[in-house]
Order: structure tokens, then C-alpha cells, then sequence
């Protein structure tokens, strides 16, 4: 009796999940994070230009594959307007979004993911080359010089055939 009950329950547990994954929902979050390359998910068919709600993305999260949560602020980062009813985010995980935008080491964890997992995911970078890890995005600064310096900057980058940025930057590193 006691086998068969938990068969019954095990069988009960894979329809039920088997109908959240078949989900129009489930299969435009998980398409949307499968097109932009944050998730290798085989039999998902990829939605590039999808737009998801924040409000599925954590359902799926919850019901269905943990890893989304892992890679949503990654997500939220680089192509926030590919997100829907943005006001429903978790404080938390809004604190963890700060966080990685402002590249920081150490940050809150949520969820029960630790905040070094979120970080893990910030730092991948993609094969194709689609997006750069945040620890590699460059920062616009602008500084007021004498023409005299852009004159040396321009000419010394010129002979080494570099652009003024990677010639400026060499020349500080």
C-alpha cells in the first residue's frame, strides 16, 4: 500500500509538471533566456523578441527550473525592455540587480542563492559574443584636455596603430 501510494503521488507530481513546463508562459520565459544564450535548453524553441513578465519569470523560477532566477538579473541588466510589469520584482532581487550594475564583490544573496552564484552568471561570457560581461563593459568618462595633448595622444596612437582609448588606457595600466 505504502509503495503504491507513492507511485501515485510520483506520477501525480510529473503530469503536474510536465503541464507547467507545456505552459504558453513556461515557453516564453524559458525561450526568451534560451535565444539570448543565458540558458542551454534542449526542446525550448527560441523567442528572441519575446516579452516576459516578471511575474512568470519568477512562477517559472519557483515551479518549474531554479536556474532562471540565477540568470534573470544578468538578464534584467542587458535588455531591460524585454520585461514586463518591472514593479513586481522582489526587493531583494532588486538589491541583487544594483548590486551587479554597480560591479560590486560581495552583495545580498536571495532566494537562497548566494550572491557569489549571481555574480558566476554576470561573468560568463557568451560564445557568440552578444554581450560582454559586466566586469568588461566600458564606462563613458569625458575630460577636458589641451589640444596640445589630444595632438600627442592621436599622433602616439597613430604610430602604434591602436585607438586613442586603448592608447590612454595602456599608458595608465
Amino acid at each position: 500500500m505504502g509503495k503504491k501510494f507513492q507511485i501515485d503521488d510520483f506520477r501525480d507530481y510529473v503530469r503536474k509538471f510536465e503541464r507547467n513546463y507545456r505552459s504558453k508562459r513556461a515557453q516564453t520565459v524559458l525561450g526568451f533566456l534560451a535565444a539570448r544564450g543565458f540558458l542551454i535548453i534542449p526542446g525550448i524553441t527560441p523567442q528572441p523578441r519575446a516579452r516576459v513578465a516578471v511575474s512568470d519569470l519568477l512562477w517559472v523560477a519557483e515551479q518549474i527550473e531554479p536556474r532562471v532566477l540565477e540568470v534573470f538579473p544578468l538578464a534584467f541588466i542587458h535588455y531591460p525592455k524585454s520585461f514586463t510589469d518591472k514593479d513586481k520584482i522582489p526587493p531583494g532581487l532588486q538589491q541583487v540587480i544594483q548590486a551587479l550594475k554597480l560591479n560590486l564583490r560581495e552583495g545580498p544573496n536571495f532566494g537562497g542563492i548566494p550572491f557569489e552564484t549571481f555574480r558566476r552568471a554576470a561573468d560568463i561570457r557568451l560564445e557568440d559574443r552578444r554581450l560582454k560581461p559586466l566586469e568588461d563593459r566600458k564606462v563613458a568618462r569625458t575630460f577636458r584636455l589641451k589640444t596640445s595633448i589630444l595632438k600627442k595622444i592621436k599622433e602616439e596612437a597613430l604610430a602604434r596603430g591602436i585607438s586613442e582609448a586603448a592608447y590612454v588606457e595602456s599608458r595608465i595600466a
